[in-house]
């Protein structure tokens, strides 16, 4: 193979695979049905860090950590609790009704 047969290269979008859409379902039935709420403001890191501090009674400890092991897919945004539990991901929480 030539070197100009590796720059004619061309990459065809792929199709979301089965786990993909699944995920995606899953979530759009949680936030229907109520069950998951968004906190735009934990979305991302720095405005977590701001909502962190701006409520200090709750004792918020925010993290970017890589949940799926992906390192073509950016870090999550993790809010912890004061007692070690999660508390948000990437701004989604669920609902004080769940479970």
């Amino acid at each position: 193979m030539e070197i100009d047969e590796l720059y004619d290269f061309v990459t065809i979008p792929r199709n979301p695979t089965r786990e993909e859409l699944l995920q995606d379902q899953l979530l759009r039935a949680a936030v229907e049905s109520d069950d998951v709420k968004r906190n735009r403001e934990l979305a991302s890191l720095a405005s977590a860090r701001e909502y962190a501090t701006r409520y200090p009674k709750y004792g918020l400890r925010v993290e970017a950590e890589d949940l799926d092991k992906d390192k073509n897919t950016p870090d999550n945004t993790v809010v912890y609790r004061k007692n070690g539990n999660i508390y948000a991901v990437d701004g989604f929480y669920t609902a004080l009704s769940f479970g």
